[in-house]
């Protein structure tokens, strides 16, 4: 019996551990910008962020990796334009150049980015739009940090599942996890 549990424990530990540089937060939102960014097929002109409160909370108040120090939504979604590497998923900013990394605060410094709380009543919610030249990029994160629901390219949808919390999509027993 104690074999099973410990075995229930590790597949839960493998559920929830997922590789990611930094909080998860501002990674996330890094996420989701190149997401958006790479759906617009330019580099923005501007960006609008609606976040859910606890994650706009959470990121202001962190370090954004391979930012030198910079707090906050704007660094980690020009972080995020610049390394652009959506496959890395959270480990996204993982491996961005001394070049990227210039690009980004460059990029910080002129990139207008809007930030407002999200209205659509998921707890856990990332809405990123991306605009250049009349046109958008648009990609949205909910339920957790990378499940991406929606991607837009103006108003055409290039991708969208259904919203699912994280927690309906566990393989494992919680009924153990008791305290």
């Amino acid at each position: 019996m104690e074999q099973k549990i410990y075995g229930e424990y590790v597949r839960i530990l493998q559920e929830e551990l997922v590789p990611a540089m930094g909080c998860t937060e501002p990674i996330a939102i890094a996420y989701g910008a190149a997401v958006a960014a790479r759906a617009l097929g330019t580099e923005p002109e501007s960006v609008e962020v609606w976040a859910s409160a606890n994650i706009i909370k959470n990121v202001k108040s962190v370090v954004v990796p391979c930012t030198g120090g910079q707090r906050g939504i704007s660094a980690a979604v020009c972080a995020g334009i610049v390394a652009a590497d959506t496959e890395k998923g959270l480990e996204i900013l993982a491996s961005m150049t001394e070049e990227q990394k210039e690009q980004a605060k460059k990029l910080q410094s002129c990139l207008p980015v809007g930030v407002n709380e999200s209205r659509s009543g998921y707890i856990f919610d990332i809405q990123i739009k991306a605009s250049a030249g009349g046109h958008s990029g648009y990609a949205q994160i909910a339920g957790y940090h990378t499940n991406v629901i929606c991607v837009k390219k103006d108003e055409k949808v290039m991708q969208e599942k259904p919203y699912v919390e994280q927690k309906q999509s566990y393989g494992t027993d919680r009924e153990l996890l008791t305290v």
